[in-house]
């Protein structure tokens, strides 16, 4: 294939991309124009977020289960004034959106340049899971569009020849951190990976470099939540998520009758202390269960979207439902053959 062609043909998938995300910013603007209500339970925690946002000195007070971006994001962008918050939460939420299905197409485009790299966001934007967590207001999308961008992010550093460009994957994912704790967990595998396969041409040193350059900027960035945590609880990464944990193996999943149950200062050990067989058997289920709801996921299944569409609807989610296994059926085959002839990369290992 020539150049021109090559060439061609990525300018097309581009303003392909193009067109995708100002369809979509259109469509997520319109349908949030007409989201008036907190829609419970999926938005109970929105009320706290809102409060929070009166002012710089609430945004930022500490909090066990959420840390303090987003409601400092909102306090930003609504002045402070209670009847913008709202609106605020809707504009990130539509924000964060758009940049989710970019960062997919960035991805699709690092994994596979040669392959069709906008049909990954295609797919994310037919998803109805991707819709439900763009019309609602919270931390979810913003949290999961900055992962993912650390991610994608960090794959094309394994991919450049230079430790110094983990410093963006790292930098994202401490805004990520600011969003939801639970981005943390990335920042062990980021490390597993440098060490275990060491992209750098199995150079120690860079590899090393690669990982304190990664660490260093995700602290720099999460520093106002760390240094919070810290003065106040003398432990930077405090949060309150052992309570989660507890609710998940013991409170059956009705946080209305159990939540009350128990106090939310319990540490992971003292919940692992209660049980550590039970413990172990829910979090092998849990992983079991991901695998298989990922599943769900990439389908489409929603019960909330299936619970409110017509039977007109249902069947369109149906069809769309088939279109992943389908387009995989399709591409996999071909993909496998070209990939057999290749030497697996640090991206595709990543």
């Amino acid at each position: 294939m020539s150049a021109s062609v090559r060439a061609l043909g990525t300018r097309w998938q581009r303003g392909l991309i193009i067109l995708l995300l100002c369809g979509l910013a259109l469509a997520l603007t319109a349908a949030q124009s007409q989201h008036r209500y907190l829609i419970p339970p999926y938005e109970n925690d929105f009320g706290g977020f809102a409060a929070r946002a009166a002012s710089l000195e609430e945004a930022t007070r500490l909090d066990g289960f959420y840390p303090l971006g987003y409601p400092a994001l909102l306090w930003l962008l609504s002045q402070g004034r209670e009847e913008h918050v709202f609106g605020a939460a809707k504009a990130v939420a539509v924000t964060s959106s758009l940049l989710l299905v970019a960062a997919s197409w960035g991805l699709a485009r690092v994994m596979d340049p040669k392959g069709p790299t906008w049909l990954l966001p295609l797919l994310v934007a037919c998803n109805p899971y991707f819709w439900e967590s763009a019309l609602f207001v919270g931390t979810d999308m913003p949290w999961a569009a900055l992962q993912l961008v650390s991610l994608l992010l960090a794959v094309r550093a394994a991919n450049s020849g230079t430790w110094r460009s983990f410093i963006w994957s790292g930098a994202t994912l401490g805004l990520a951190y600011l969003m939801r704790y639970t981005a943390l967990v990335m920042l062990p595998v980021v490390w597993a990976f440098l060490w275990l396969w060491r992209p750098f041409a199995d150079r120690t040193r860079e590899n090393l470099w690669a990982a304190l350059a990664f660490t260093f900027a995700f602290a720099l960035v999460a520093s106002p939540q760390l240094i919070t945590s810290a003065l106040e609880r003398g432990n930077p990464f405090f949060t309150l998520q052992a309570k989660n944990v507890w609710f998940a193996i013991y409170g059956q999943g009705d946080w209305r009758a159990h939540w009350t149950d128990l106090r939310s200062d319990i540490g992971l050990l003292e919940v692992i202390a209660l049980s550590p067989a039970r413990f172990l058997r829910h979090w092998a289920l849990e992983f079991a269960k991901w695998w298989a709801y990922s599943g769900v996921l990439l389908a489409g299944v929603s019960r909330i979207a299936l619970a409110h569409a017509s039977l007109a609807w249902r069947g369109l989610l149906v069809v769309l439902a088939t279109v992943p296994f389908g387009l995989a059926a399709w591409l996999l085959p071909r993909r496998l053959g070209d990939l057999a002839r290749v030497r697996p990369s640090p991206t595709t290992q990543f």
